[in-house]
């Protein structure tokens, strides 16, 4: 989670170059606890690197 929060200041602040890295780390994390929760962050965070030019 505290990763996911850390993209969201990213994204918030207009840091774009960090948001990016951020979501490709988060997307390179295994899942340990397959949640709701998860899902969703998974998701969000591949529908942002797949609008990303």
């Amino acid at each position: 989670m505290p990763w996911y929060k850390l993209f969201k200041l990213y994204q918030r602040t207009k840091q774009l170059d960090q948001a990016k890295m951020m979501a490709l780390e988060i997307q390179a994390m295994e899942i340990k606890v397959n949640s709701s929760t998860v899902m969703q962050i998974k998701n969000e965070i591949n529908q942002y690197l797949l609008n990303q030019h």
